[in-house]
This record gives structure tokens, C-alpha cells and sequence, in this order.
């Protein structure tokens, strides 16, 4: 099991995430004033965020609540630069996000959850960018998309699907750009529009509710 490590202990600040290549461990003094906590409240007097900074630039936990005392966000910053993971919830205290960074780039899988604790949509990022496949679902669990990414670009097939699951759109890119034939069917899976790609060209049919052809573009 790969070691997590998120802590603030005996003046040191540690941040160790071994599935993120993240290996933090240095001098985390408040009591000597380059390190100073920021606290503000709801008119409640209800806390409402405590962050730390360094000179001007957040630095250690930053942490934000909602005015039922729950917590809302909590992100770890090294001299105002994101690391590791960023926790978001719901005011019911059901995660609504689980966000990874290093060194204030977005990396690896990032996941986003319905309020009843069922996954949304998951994303992968490599270097800040979108890469690989990036799925969304309906809240019963299936898939509502499924996208694949290059370098932050549509490259590979990209599906979109009914509540239950019927293929409502299918189509390729190549770096963002559409190339073959791209389909959409309608709630019964009747074909209704293809567009076929050829270099900056393309040919775009219509279908009626039956799938007969009734327009050639």
C-alpha cells in the first residue's frame, strides 16, 4: 500500500504522497512570524476558513467551512503552489470532490461525486492537461460519457449515452479535429444524423423518426 502522509508536526510540515511522487518535509514555524495563520468568520462567528500563509503565499493547510461547521474544501499548499490531494464536500459532509496536484499542476485521476456518494465523472490529467479517458455517469451508475484525451485534446472515440445506457453519439477526433463518420441516434436508437469526415470536408446526412433518409448536406 503506497504511504499518504498530510500533517503538521512538531513544527514541520508534511506532505507525503507516494502515488503522486510528492516527498515534503520542512520547517513549519507560526510562533516565529514568517509563518502567519489568517482566520474569518460568518457573522455568525461561525468559523468560516484558517490558512496559513507564508509572506503573501498560502502555505500549509488552507481549509474552508460551511456555516453548519462542516468542512467545504480542504487544500495543501507549499509556498502558494497546490500539493497532493484537494478535498471537496457537500454541506452533508458527502465528498463532492477528490482533486490531486503537484507542484500546483493538476495530476492523475480527479473524481467527482452525485450527493448520495455515487461517481460522477472521472478525469485523468497528466502535466495540467486532460489525458487518456474521461468517463461521466447518470446517477444509477451508468455511463453518460466516455471521452478519450491527448496531451488536453479529444483523440479517439468519444460515446454519449441515455439513462439507460442506449449509444446516443458516437465519433473519432484526431487532436480536437473530427475525422470518420460521426453518428447520432435518438432515444430508440434510430439513427437520425451522420457525418462523415475527409480532411476539412465533410458529408452530413439527416434521418426521420424512422431512419429513412431525408436530407444530404
Amino acid at each position: 500500500m503506497s504511504k499518504s502522509i498530510y500533517c503538521i508536526k512538531e513544527n514541520r510540515l508534511i506532505i507525503i504522497d507516494e502515488k503522486l511522487g510528492i516527498s515534503i518535509d520542512i520547517d513549519f514555524c507560526v510562533s516565529e512570524g514568517q509563518i502567519h495563520e489568517v482566520k474569518e468568520y460568518y457573522p455568525s462567528d461561525v468559523l468560516k476558513s484558517q490558512r496559513y500563509y507564508l509572506g503573501k503565499k498560502l502555505h500549509g493547510p488552507s481549509t474552508y467551512f460551511f456555516e453548519n461547521g462542516q468542512v467545504a474544501t480542504k487544500v495543501w499548499y507549499v509556498n502558494g503552489e497546490k500539493q497532493g490531494k484537494c478535498f471537496q464536500y457537500y454541506k452533508n459532509s458527502r465528498i463532492y470532490s477528490l482533486q490531486k496536484y503537484k507542484d500546483n499542476l493538476r495530476l492523475g485521476s480527479h473524481k467527482y461525486f452525485y450527493e448520495d456518494g455515487t461517481l460522477k465523472s472521472e478525469f485523468y490529467y497528466e502535466n495540467n492537461q486532460l489525458d487518456k479517458k474521461a468517463t461521466l455517469f447518470w446517477e444509477n451508475g451508468n455511463i453518460k460519457r466516455e471521452m478519450n484525451f491527448l496531451k488536453g485534446k479529444r483523440h479517439g472515440f468519444d460515446k454519449i449515452f441515455s439513462y439507460d445506457q442506449r449509444l446516443l453519439f458516437i465519433g473519432e477526433y484526431e487532436s480536437d479535429i473530427p475525422i470518420k463518420c460521426h453518428k447520432s441516434y435518438d432515444e430508440r436508437g434510430i439513427l437520425r444524423e451522420e457525418t462523415i469526415y475527409k480532411g476539412k470536408s465533410y458529408k452530413k446526412s439527416t434521418y426521420d423518426h424512422l431512419g429513412n433518409l431525408i436530407v444530404n448536406e
